[in-house]
């Protein structure tokens, strides 16, 4: 096989090229995004025409995930963190919805126009019925997916009005501190879990 880059062109049999694929076929295989330098020098003998081969690849890694970066979905989040009595509210995301099953804290995409506040008390009246004032802001993060980042806002919130009911989800739960680890909760959300494992104040609400 031949590359072309800032070397001369370098012919490969088929033992000295690296295994991994260098462009992934559809939006699930892992392709470029899952590939390490150190994984491709691994594959990669050593010498003038096979170092050459290594920063070529290099470089085409770091424009496909520039390129991966570039037409990424990027979703806009506002979240609740409601507390009562030393307990917290959390829900669990419907049956055939992204993450499917997980446990999260309730809110919802950003409409165009709205702020995070206005966001939060829309999402957690349609989704659970419920009033709510939108207080302190507890966390900010933001998390890679395959095919989208979301940035999340996590806000506390106190429940004015309307027990939560499980209308746009499958489920509701108000847990202690100590129940945090018996409820699988999305990767995105792992900072903001040790945050709240580690700050008992949190979850004081006198």
């Amino acid at each position: 096989m031949v590359f072309q880059g800032n070397c001369r062109k370098t012919a490969f049999s088929g033992k000295n090229f690296p295994t991994t694929r260098l462009w992934p076929h559809t939006a699930t295989d892992e392709g470029p995004f899952f590939l390490s330098l150190e994984g491709i020098r691994s594959n990669v003998k050593t010498g003038p025409a096979q170092k050459c081969v290594f920063f070529s690849l290099a470089v085409r890694l770091f424009e496909c995930v520039t390129f991966y970066r570039f037409v990424q979905k990027i979703i806009e989040v506002a979240a609740g963190l409601v507390f009562r009595e030393g307990k917290l509210l959390i829900t669990q995301r419907c049956k055939g919805a992204h993450l499917a099953g997980l446990w999260e804290f309730p809110g919802g995409k950003r409409e165009p126009g709205e702020t995070y506040e206005e966001c939060l008390r829309r999402e957690l009246q349609e989704e659970l019925g419920s009033e709510v004032t939108v207080g302190e802001l507890i966390e900010s993060l933001s998390h890679d997916y395959l095919e989208k980042s979301v940035h999340l806002k996590f806000f506390r919130c106190l429940l004015l009005k309307n027990e939560p009911s499980p209308i746009g989800c499958d489920a509701v739960a108000w847990i202690t501190a100590a129940e945090l680890d018996d409820y699988p909760f999305p990767e995105a959300d792992a900072r903001l879990l040790e945050k709240l494992r580690e700050s008992p104040e949190l979850w004081r609400t006198e």
